[in-house]
């Protein structure tokens, strides 16, 4: 499963980044080792029809700039923003998991990304906890996304890799890769670094 995620990563590399708004270039971005977890990927279906713009971005929890939703202390935010560019509306958007990915506390926030966002109508998790098969964000038939989405967001402890992520509407489907929970808790270095910017972040606060 490691490779297929490490041969997934190569592929975006190789892709490059689709027009980009606001959460595609967000310097609050979670970094490590020469990698600043954010972009864009731009998706099309066979069809042509069902065209759109995925930015994302995985922040470390005191870094998160949005408004409307609080994360899970410890733990990154992965977040995603879709734009339909196309002539077919979103009715869903889905993000893959690898194992033991230790997802939680989905939802959406319009106060993340670029605003004016379309609210989901519904935001959850497939499959059992700890191994969580998706997220998921609907929109309802009469109610479907044509604009731009709000911020798309959940919680994991577990640290980035790449993996399909998929907007659909009743007939079609278009993915690309983008960042989902992988199956490791940061390690020993890594967690160091970021209980050191929790501890700055909590000084700043208090002056």
């Amino acid at each position: 499963m490691r490779t297929a995620a490490i041969l997934a990563m190569l592929t975006v590399f190789a892709c490059g980044s689709a027009l980009a708004g606001p959460l595609a270039t967000d310097p609050n971005a979670w970094s490590y080792k020469g990698t600043t977890w954010c972009g864009s990927v731009s998706v099309e279906s066979a069809a042509g029809e069902l065209k759109a713009d995925v930015d994302y971005c995985v922040y470390w929890w005191t870094d998160y700039p949005g408004t409307d939703y609080t994360p899970t202390p410890g733990e990154f935010v992965y977040a995603y923003q879709v734009y339909v560019t196309g002539t077919a509306p979103v009715m869903k958007f889905s993000v893959g998991m690898l194992e033991s990915n230790e997802a939680n506390n989905i939802g959406d926030d319009p106060g993340l990304g670029q605003a004016g966002g379309h609210a989901p109508d519904a935001s959850f998790f497939t499959g059992a906890a700890p191994t969580l098969d998706a997220a998921n964000w609907e929109w309802l038939d009469a109610n479907p996304l044509e604009t731009h989405s709000d911020g798309l967001v959940y919680s994991s402890i577990n640290a980035p890799l790449w993996w399909v992520g998929t907007v659909h509407n009743s007939g079609q489907a278009a993915s690309d890769y983008v960042p989902s929970p992988s199956d490791l808790i940061p390690e020993p270095g890594m967690m160091g670094l970021l209980v050191l910017g929790f501890v700055a972040a909590v000084r700043r606060r208090r002056r």
